[in-house]
């Protein structure tokens, strides 16, 4: 049997799982920092105070310094770590 078509191994089919893993890490760590790192001193238009818990996190491509964090009935966009900013409805289901 050649090496091409063998069948996958363990570590073979194990492999994804360790990179999505990796990347929760990271996003995980990305908003850890944002979070200790916040320095906003006067209220924004819309700002956040505060929210229940995270359903999921993108870095925005065009922008790197923009983390959009999609919540229980909301969409956050955090700018520069520092300004926290509601861009969706507060309740999504009406």
């Amino acid at each position: 049997m050649s090496e091409r078509s063998r069948p996958a191994t363990r570590r073979n089919r194990l492999n994804p799982w360790l990179a999505a893993l990796a990347t929760v890490a990271v996003l995980a760590a990305v908003l850890y920092v944002a979070l200790q790192r916040s320095t906003t001193t006067a209220p924004v238009e819309g700002a956040v105070s505060e929210f229940p818990h995270i359903h999921g996190m993108a870095v925005d491509p065009r922008d790197q310094d923009v983390l959009w964090l999609g919540t229980h009935g909301m969409l956050v966009k955090v700018i520069k770590r520092t300004q926290w900013i509601r861009a969706g409805r507060a309740n999504a289901r009406g």
